[in-house]
């Protein structure tokens, strides 16, 4: 009898939970859109940041191997 009376609870529990969501549907979902929104927002700017290093990376890349071009040949001349 127990048994019959904790399952009973349970899907009692379970229906008024899915009714709860069901009621509130709508704006479950657009709180949901708003968290994806925000998290798209973030991956923007975090995305905008790696960009910008990269191409500072590239621009500090291009000044050594220029630098390297003009020491290398004054190095070998001193050797």
């Amino acid at each position: 009898m127990l048994k019959t009376w904790n399952t009973l609870v349970r899907s009692l529990v379970a229906d008024q939970e899915d009714a709860l969501i069901d009621r509130n549907a709508l704006p479950l979902l657009r709180q949901k859109i708003r968290d994806a929104e925000a998290g798209l927002n973030a991956a923007k700017i975090s995305l905008t940041g790696l960009i910008k290093r990269d191409r500072l990376e590239a621009q500090q890349l291009e000044l050594i191997i220029a630098r390297i071009a003009d020491l290398e040949p004054r190095v070998r001349a001193a050797l």
